[in-house]
């Protein structure tokens, strides 16, 4: 079963919520992480790449760009800003695209999943029977309360 957990843009002191905040919430892990949707960004790219070919190369893949745990905090520390984004991340290498309207819907979710919306908030899905879903849980909520 996942467990959603909404933030909002901001923390309650008016704080900037990025997404390199709420991947420093989720416990380190061996997941692999797919990107399957990325919309404005304002940053490093990955390996040079430039914006454009980056977003073209996301939304336009069979599985998305590929990280590992490691690169995606890489790349988020990189990151000021981002309109939209969709990251998947399971036990196994993530072989399908997910809805980006409806994520969790589907016969298999993944472990977890990270979105931003229009700039508007996070929401994030847990898998519970996953070993790092408490600690994820309890320093995302608090990420908030900042």
């Amino acid at each position: 079963m996942m467990m959603r957990i909404d933030l909002p843009r901001q923390s309650r002191s008016g704080r900037f919520i990025g997404l390199a905040d709420v991947l420093r919430e989720i416990p380190d892990n061996s997941l692999f992480w797919s990107m399957q949707y990325l919309a404005d960004a304002i940053g490093a790219a990955p390996e040079g790449v430039d914006w454009v070919d980056l977003e073209n190369l996301v939304n336009t893949s069979a599985r998305g760009y590929e990280f590992s745990w490691a690169e995606l905090v890489g790349f988020s520390e990189g990151l000021s800003d981002v309109v939209d984004v969709f990251l998947v991340a399971d036990v196994g290498r993530v072989e399908t695209r997910y809805d980006f309207d409806e994520p969790d819907v589907v016969d298999r979710p993944p472990t977890l999943i990270v979105q931003m919306e229009d700039s508007s908030s996070w929401s994030i899905w847990v898998d519970e029977q996953w070993d790092g879903s408490a600690q994820a849980a309890s320093g995302l909520r608090k990420l908030a309360e900042r």
